[in-house]
């Protein structure tokens, strides 16, 4: 069909690419790719089309088919693409210029997500492109299964209108179409049990059919990247082989690719490993026939950052990471008009970061540090395999475990001395994003058990079986991407089997690493890579910021008491869920959360104040880092051995103590911060719980003393001037002002809502400044006869009174 007439060299923008006259009018399949450049190359795998090349009035046209672009052939359309000038024609070939055809570059994405961007098809969205400005063809051959491949290096305008652009590399793959007639399409089922990728809606005279992403019948073999290193290369076939398991049979096949076969690749579906230490990511690509579904050629971008296999790599990647936050954060960079993400985008610098400082916290030996990265790279490449074997996220995983998050440092303490509980469950899939202490095991058992976890099999088994599930009981819950933030129990980096019980453990997690953090702060600044160190004394502490984040569990916890929170647990027992059952969801997810925090000892225990004991604990937590080895000696951000000084040791301790006295004073404000109340409660245990807990907040902060006193004469009535001894209270005005919001801005459709704890309040306030007003009523002191402080203080309480008075 195609021949290149003349060697492409460097330089030369005219690729002579020839088509045989009778392969005009034709159908091809074109698949692109884009390389995105400088840094690390990234790739984002464009829309697979269906193009034909037609000769008309001095050049040649590609056009894509008109097949799913429109309802029936009952009139004709063209869907141009490019215009490629002819350079020469003969009786046999045309030949063209492919490179000043390509101008623009379509955006369009292969995968697709019709929870996202809804069932229909978007012309607009499948023809948009990016212009090329200046470019030449790199290289032209023809491939082992006998594609032609055409690698265009270009310069793109990044947002059309101004100046700003950038480098990339197109590879574009075009072989004759042929439609497999031994796969079978799987028509996409929507995202309420499983969710499967799709591919672009195709319109038909009947309906539009989407269809799910996945691979042939045929066995599915992966390349491991030739670099990937001796240590990890037997984690990575793992990784690969594990859905063996799922498909119940030795369907995937794992090799070593030749020297010089990288990804993106139109022979190999390859697993690219990526020395990359500080990206914290990884994702997947895959490219399907956009009439069928079918996977034909996939790809895993994996990075290097999970190979820390000491102590001393821990901190080298804590020190690096630090310094490429920022650019980290742009994980995965995606150019104006291109979707930023391909099937996956598995963001690992939170887990890579928890993997460096579990590794220095548990002290741990070389052996088992190895054991421990080795477990992450096998989980990190069974999730993105899964990805490009057409599965989409499942963050319901975690709900299917047989522990909860109580549990979690149990587990995870058996599974560091090499003793992890065959029967453990961490989760249903390896589709999950998982935090540190189930992600490793989950690791390890998808190497050692005897099956697959059990939403991997049945989604597995679904898409390429065709195996039907009658009822809800036969599948292990499910939620995506689309679902985050929708329910409690659809979240990102959970443990167990209750969401209530994980948020136990994200409050006690807090204040571990809060003491680890602070340590490493005085580290990074004495070991700093650049030529001015601060001191102990120059380092910026945020105290404040700190205790609201450790308190920032409470804003979940708390949205537990309105009816706007859905619990994944007790809708998916629901075959539907509208106005004949809702109030019975309702009532069931009460009864399962009160239940469950009752188990922990009510909201009281939950929401208890932060104290001085929470201050003690942190500065322990601080200050046995700051004396342990691990601390004291290792490896510093400048990436040379360091030792802290006792000199050194002593100055971190004053400027902790700074901190630790400072955070005492602020304890109240960060408490009444955290306090967001959902936007309406109805009555239940669980409201009832909280009132209580607002009344004794709001009592307490609006009456505690500090035990000094104002002296002063006060004038009541008409009466002459008395002497009092005024209390000065402990917290200022405006923070007592907030404490009487606590249970003036709750609501409820119920009138007697909180009626009780507002008179308790009232009369409490009432008493104690009777008793500083020697039983007389403040409302009738007369404050323009007093003096001084005690004038200050008549006003200040006399205003908080007006408020409570109203209740």
């Amino acid at each position: 069909n195609f021949k290149i007439t003349k060697p492409i060299q460097s330089g030369l923008n005219k690729a002579q690419i020839a088509i045989m006259r009778s392969s005009l009018g034709k159908e091809f399949l074109l698949s692109t790719q884009m390389i995105q450049l400088p840094g690390v190359p990234q790739f984002n795998g464009g829309k697979s089309r269906v193009v034909l090349f037609v000769e008309e009035h001095g050049s040649v046209f590609m056009l894509e088919a008109p097949e799913g672009n429109i309802i029936n052939n009952e009139i004709p359309a063209s869907f141009v693409l490019a215009e490629f000038p002819i350079i020469k024609s003969t009786e046999d070939y045309v030949i063209f210029d492919f490179n000043e055809g390509m101008k623009q570059i379509y955006t369009a994405s292969d995968w697709r997500a019709s929870d996202f961007e809804g069932p229909t098809r978007n012309a607009e969205k499948e023809f948009a492109s990016i212009d090329v400005g200046v470019g030449y063809i790199k290289k032209a051959y023809m491939s082992a299964s006998e594609k032609l491949v055409i690698r265009q290096a270009a310069q793109v305008s990044v947002r059309s209108g101004t100046n700003k652009n950038a480098n990339v590399e197109t590879l574009f793959y075009i072989s004759p179409y042929k439609k497999n007639l031994n796969f079978s399409p799987t028509r996409s089922q929507g995202f309420e049990r499983m969710g499967f990728f799709e591919v672009a809606p195709l319109l038909t005279d009947v309906d539009t059919n989407i269809y799910a992403s996945k691979h042939s019948s045929a066995p599915i073999t992966y390349a491991i990247s030739a670099n990937t290193p001796e240590l990890y290369r037997d984690a990575v076939r793992e990784g690969i082989l594990y859905w063996n398991k799922a498909f119940g049979s030795d369907r995937v096949h794992a090799i070593v690719a030749p020297e010089g076969i990288n990804a993106p690749h139109p022979d190999y579906n390859v697993v690219q490993w990526v020395n990359w230490d500080t990206a914290g990511m990884a994702y997947a690509d895959a490219q399907m026939d956009p009439r069928t579904g079918e996977i034909l050629h996939a790809a895993v971008f994996q990075t290097s950052v999970f190979a820390i296999a000491n102590k001393n790599r821990a901190r080298v990647y804590l020190r690096d990471s630090k310094e490429t936050q920022e650019n980290a954060n742009e994980m995965h960079i995606g150019l104006s008009g291109f979707s930023t993400k391909g099937l996956c985008n598995l963001d690992h610098k939170k887990l890579a970061k928890e993997l460096a400082e579990k590794i220095i916290a548990i002290d741990a030996d070389e052996e088992t540090a190895l054991r421990m990265s080795q477990d992450m790279v096998r989980h990190v490449v069974s999730h993105e395999i899964g990805h490009t074997l057409g599965l989409r996220h499942n963050f319901a995983g975690n709900l299917s475990a047989n522990y909860d998050a109580s549990q979690v440092d149990d587990k995870f303490h058996q599974y560091v001395i090499g003793k992890l509980d065959p029967r453990l469950v961490p989760t249903s899939s390896v589709m999950d994003y998982m935090r540190l202490e189930s992600a490793m095991p989950a690791g390890a058992l998808s190497l050692s058990r005897e099956n697959a976890f059990a939403y991997d099999e049945v989604a597995i088994q679904h898409l390429y079986a065709g195996k039907r599930y009658a009822t809800n009981s036969e599948l292990p819950l499910f939620c995506t991407d689309s679902h985050l933030g929708k329910y409690l129990g659809c979240d990102i980096w959970d443990h167990g089997s209750s969401p209530v019980i994980d948020l136990q453990r994200k409050k006690s997690i807090a204040v571990e690493q809060w003491g680890r953090d602070l340590i490493e702060k005085f580290i990074m600044s004495l070991t700093n890579p650049t030529s001015r160190r601060p001191s102990p004394a120059e380092v910026v502490l945020d105290p404040k910021g700190d205790l609201v984040n450790a308190l920032s569990y409470r804003t979940n916890l708390l949205s537990l008491i309105s009816d706007e929170t859905k619990d994944l647990r007790v809708h998916r027992q629901f075959q539907k869920v509208d106005a004949t059952n809702i109030r019975r969801i309702r009532s069931d997810q009460k009864q399962l959360w009160t239940k469950e925090i009752n188990r922990l000892g009510g909201l009281k225990e939950l929401m208890v104040r932060p104290s001085t004991s929470l201050v003690s604990e942190v500065r322990d937590q601080a200050l046995r880092r700051l004396n342990s080895v691990n601390y004291q000696t290792g490896i510093g951000y400048d990436g040379r051995p360091y030792v802290l000084s006792t000199q050194q040791q002593k100055e971190i301790e004053s400027v902790l103590e700074d901190y630790f006295a400072e955070l005492e004073l602020i304890l109240a404000e960060a408490d009444l911060e955290t306090l967001v109340m959902p936007k309406e409660l109805n009555n239940s245990e669980l409201s009832s719980q909280l009132v209580d807990i607002l009344y004794n907040r709001a009592a307490r902060y609006l009456t505690a003393e500090s035990g000094r006193e104002i002296v002063g004469d006060v004038k009541v009535g008409d009466e002459k001037s008395i002497r009092v001894r005024l209390p000065e209270y402990k917290y200022e005005q405006a923070l007592r002002s907030k404490a009487i919001d606590l249970l003036t801005t709750t609501k409820s459709a119920e009138m007697d809502f909180a009626y009780d704890q507002k008179l308790s309040l009232k009369s409490v306030f009432e008493q104690s400044l009777k008793s500083a007003l020697l039983d007389n009523d403040i409302s009738k002191v007369n404050v323009k006869e007093s003096k001084g402080e005690a004038r200050l203080w008549l006003m200040q309480n006399n205003s908080l009174w007006n408020r409570v008075k109203g209740f």
